[in-house]
């Protein structure tokens, strides 16, 4: 069956001997998104759709973007300092509790990740080796700092879930971008993604049908079977298909 990749866009060429076989390396438009600078020259208010159609803009790209009413209207603050494009569109949706990906129609898709039913399952059948997992530091306290560059006022909003007789481990966060009225909201979500996180990585066979964002469930040695949220894939094709990918539950 034909499954579309999308599109990339290429990057560089390279041959290591005499022969006609060259590695090519294309990107999506998250790489050139890097490339640019951006800057606001005024302060205030926007929304996270206007930031979006800015910083686009900006950067010369033209594309379809799938996100809902109610996010596009969330309210965040301009800076005025130099960033890349990037950066900007990173600070924008994390402002916005939000994240995002282009998909294989060259869609950026603007969301809220979360869990849901799995799309395929990797087990030994289609796994390589057993997958890797990492847990990172525990977090269970948020301070997220917050200044307003149009009154040069600094607000910091503190999310915090400290079980009895653990010491307190502190994630701090900056972020200009984030409204007065957003600011805890924010904060706690930047919590609930923090706490307990596992990320596993995969070697496996490969189904070239999911893609960013899907759910799938991943079997490892322990029996736990956790689905996990696929967040980056690497499709690597010498006569054969293989993947690499990154995924991130929680640890509950």
């Amino acid at each position: 069956d034909y499954v579309s990749m999308g599109d990339f866009y290429f990057a560089k060429a390279s041959a290591e001997d005499s022969s006609l076989t060259a590695e090519i390396t294309a990107y999506d438009w998250f790489y050139w998104l890097e490339k640019g600078v951006f800057k606001n020259a005024q302060t205030g208010s926007w929304t996270l759709g206007e930031a979006i159609t800015a910083i686009l803009e900006n950067a010369g790209i033209s594309c379809e973007v799938d996100i809902s009413e109610a996010a596009a209207e969330t309210p965040l603050l301009k800076v005025t300092q130099e960033m890349t494009n990037r950066e900007a569109l990173r600070l924008a949706l994390q402002a916005s509790c939000c994240t995002a990906y282009y998909d294989r129609r060259n869609v950026l898709k603007v969301l809220d990740l979360s869990l849901t039913e799995p799309v395929d399952v990797l087990d030994e059948d289609n796994m390589t080796t057993p997958p890797g997992v990492t847990m990172e530091n525990a977090v269970n306290t948020v301070e997220l700092t917050a200044r307003n560059n149009a009154t040069g006022n600094e607000a910091v909003y503190t999310a915090s879930n400290v079980p009895r007789d653990e010491l307190v481990q502190v994630k701090s966060v900056s972020n200009d971008m984030v409204d007065p009225s957003m600011g805890q909201q924010v904060a706690e979500w930047i919590l609930a993604w923090s706490q307990g996180r596992l990320t596993y990585s995969t070697q496996e066979r490969g189904n070239p049908e999911t893609e960013l964002g899907d759910s799938v469930q991943i079997c490892d040695y322990f029996g736990v079977n956790r689905t996990a949220i696929i967040t980056g894939q690497v499709f690597k094709f010498d006569g054969g298909l293989s993947v690499e990918s990154k995924a991130i539950t929680n640890g509950t």
